[in-house]
Order: structure tokens, then sequence, then C-alpha cells
């Protein structure tokens, strides 16, 4: 049997956002915030923060591994790049609608993504 100790030792040390983390990350990179600066990941980190632990270095991570699955799904789905135009991916889904106008902070344009519902 396993002392505690080695347990910890074991358990996987991977952030797993939360759907509210996701919803609000992928949301933002939606809108156009593809690469983050500096700035923006510590006040999308610090957004995060409300809903689980998050740190900087995984908002970045995140985005840039999102950014490079959105261009492989667009790669797959039309290899040659002439069917799509340069429109986002999820703008061909079906169940995608226009966002409402975003709030934007002053210094930064991230929009406020979670509704209160």
């Amino acid at each position: 049997m396993m002392s505690e100790m080695e347990i910890e030792r074991y358990t996987s040390q991977r952030w797993r956002p939360t759907d509210d983390q996701v919803k609000m990350m992928t949301n933002i990179f939606n809108y156009g915030v593809t690469h983050p600066s500096r700035a923006q990941i510590v006040e999308i980190t610090s957004r995060l923060r409300t809903f689980g632990d998050a740190s900087e270095y995984n908002v970045h991570c995140w985005f840039n591994n999102h950014g490079n699955r959105v261009r492989r799904w667009q790669a797959d789905i039309d290899p040659t790049g002439t069917q799509f135009s340069q429109l986002p991916l999820y703008m061909y889904e079906y169940d995608w609608v226009i966002m409402r106008a975003p709030r934007l902070l002053d210094l930064f344009p991230i929009p406020i993504i979670i509704d209160p519902e």
C-alpha cells in the first residue's frame, strides 16, 4: 500500500482548467486575442482565478496550444487553403452566433466573457 507522500508524488501536476476557464479563454481567442501580450496574460490569469487555480504560464501555453490546434483543424478541413476564407474556424460551425458587443478594459482589448445567467 502507498503512503500519503507516495500518492502525492504520483498525482498529476498538469493544469486542468475548469469548464468556465476554458469557455472564457476560448471566447477571448475567438474574439481575436490569439497571441496575448504579457500584460494581457496577467489580466486573463487574474480573471481565470475567480473560477479556479491558474498561472500565467498555464494561460500562455493554453493560447499557444489552442492556436496550433485551430490551425491543424483548418488544415484538415481545407488542406489547399482555397475552400474557405480567412475567417476563424469557429465561424464555420453551425451553432456559432455573433457575440454581444464586449465591454472592454481601459488598457486591454479583452472582453468580459462569462455572462451572468
